[in-house]
C-alpha cells in the first residue's frame, strides 16, 4: 500500500501515479504570465501573432491553448470561462487539471477599419454586362474580398457596379478565384508616401 507525502491519502482511497496521489501529482505546466490582444470594435477582427485576422471562438481558444507548456498530452483553453484543462496521461489513465486565468481584450480600431472610414482605396474592380450576371459576380466579389480586406464602398452605375477595394493585391486574387480576366488594367497616380509612389488600379472585367 502506498501513502502519499503530501496528503497522506493512501492507493486503497484513490489513484496514485509515482509515489503521489493523482490530486498531489506535481503535474508540470507553464502558463504565459499574461496574453494581450488588441480586437478591433468595427468588424471583430484579432491581432494575432502581429497579423489581423478574422477568428473564431475555437481558433482563439487553440491560439491561447497554444502559449502553455508542460508534458500534457493535450489543452482546451476556454476563453468564456477563462480557464484552460489539461490532459495528462499518466501509467495508461487520463487525468485532468484545470489553471484559471483570463486573456487581456484591448478594444481598438485595426489598421483597415482606419483606412476605410478615411475612404481610403487601392483599386476599384468595374463589373460591366447583363444586370443579372454583373449583380450575380458582383456578390461573390463582395463576399470573397470582405475575408481579404475591406470594401470602403460600392457604386451602381448606368452600365454596372464599381467595387472599391482597400488592396490591390487582395483584388486581383479575387478575380483570379472566380477566372474574371479583366480586360484593361490602368493606374492612376493617387500620392507619395515616404518618397513612394502610390498608385489606384482600375480593373475593367466584362461578364
Amino acid at each position: 500500500m502506498l501513502i502519499c507525502p503530501k496528503c497522506g491519502s493512501t492507493s486503497q482511497q484513490k489513484d496514485f501515479i509515482d509515489s503521489f496521489c493523482s490530486g498531489c501529482y506535481p503535474f508540470k505546466v507553464m502558463l504565459p504570465k499574461e496574453i494581450r490582444l488588441d480586437k478591433c470594435v468595427r468588424c471583430g477582427k484579432l491581432r494575432m501573432k502581429g497579423e489581423w485576422k478574422r477568428t473564431d471562438m475555437k481558433k482563439l481558444n487553440e491560439y491561447v491553448a497554444g502559449k502553455c507548456k508542460g508534458d500534457f498530452e493535450r489543452a482546451e483553453y476556454n476563453a468564456e470561462q477563462g480557464t484552460c484543462k489539461f490532459i495528462y496521461l499518466k501509467n495508461g489513465k487520463e487525468y485532468a487539471i484545470e489553471k484559471v486565468f483570463f486573456v487581456e481584450v484591448n478594444k481598438t480600431i485595426c489598421p483597415d477599419c482606419s483606412r476605410s472610414s478615411g475612404g481610403y482605396f487601392e483599386a476599384i474592380i468595374q463589373l460591366r454586362g447583363t444586370p443579372d450576371a454583373v449583380e450575380r459576380k458582383a456578390r461573390k466579389l463582395i463576399e470573397a474580398l470582405e475575408k481579404k480586406t475591406f470594401i470602403p464602398k460600392i457604386e451602381d452605375m448606368h452600365s454596372g457596379i464599381d467595387i472599391y477595394v482597400g488592396s490591390t493585391k487582395a483584388a486581383s486574387l479575387a478575380l483570379q478565384e472566380f477566372s474574371l480576366k479583366p480586360s484593361g488594367i490602368s493606374k492612376k497616380l493617387s500620392g507619395v508616401s515616404q518618397g513612394k509612389k502610390l498608385y489606384r488600379t482600375s480593373f475593367s472585367v466584362r461578364v
